[in-house]
C-alpha cells in the first residue's frame, strides 16, 4: 500500500496526525501527486502531520471502479471492505513510527471521502480517532446504513 506522509517543519515530534480520505475524483486521476496540496497545507501549518494513503480503486491503485456512487453490487461491497483494511493498515503503520503521537489521530475526508471514511472509522475498533471532519454525510438506502451506536463508536471528539 502506498502512503505519503507530510511532516510539519516547525513542530517537534511526536506529531498529532490527520489521516486523509480523498473525494471521488481520486478514482479518475492516475497519480496521487496530482492532488491539490491545499488540502494538506492548513494541517501542516497547524503543526500536525498529514497522512495520505492511496486507497483501493484510487490513483495508482485504480481499477474498474468507475463511480463514487454507492450501489448494491458485490464489487462495491468489496471496495468498502478494502477501504476499511487500507485505513487500518495506514494507522497500523503510523503507530509504528516513533515521531507520531499514537494517542492523537484525526480524520479528514472530503465529499465522498467524508461519506465513506466515516463508515471506515465507525468499524475501526483498533484505533479510534479523537477528531473527525467529514463533510457530505449522505446515506443511501442500498448501502451500509449507520445506526446511532455505529456513529458514536467513531469517537468524534476534538483533540
Amino acid at each position: 500500500m502506498l502512503l505519503t506522509l507530510y511532516l510539519p517543519r516547525r513542530t517537534a515530534p511526536p506529531y498529532q496526525t490527520v489521516v486523509y480520505f480523498p473525494p471521488g475524483n481520486g478514482m479518475h486521476k492516475a497519480k496521487s501527486d496530482e492532488v491539490d496540496a491545499r488540502w494538506a497545507d492548513f494541517v501542516l501549518k497547524s503543526g500536525r502531520a498529514f497522512a495520505f494513503p492511496v486507497y483501493a480503486g484510487t490513483y495508482e491503485r485504480s481499477d474498474a471502479l468507475a463511480s463514487d456512487k454507492p450501489d448494491s453490487t458485490i464489487f462495491w461491497r468489496d471496495h468498502v471492505i478494502m477501504w476499511g483494511k487500507d485505513l487500518r493498515r495506514a494507522m497500523d503503520y503510523l503507530e509504528t513510527r516513533t515521531d507520531i503521537d499514537t494517542a492523537r489521530f484525526a480524520f479528514y475526508g472530503l465529499s465522498f471521502g467524508g461519506r465513506v471514511g466515516a463508515q471506515m472509522l465507525a468499524s475501526n475498533r483498533a484505533s479510534k480517532p479523537r477528531c473527525c471532519r467529514s463533510p457530505a454525510l449522505r446515506w443511501r438506502r442500498n448501502v451500509l446504513r449507520p445506526t446511532r451506536s455505529t456513529i458514536c463508536r467513531a469517537s468524534l471528539h476534538r483533540f
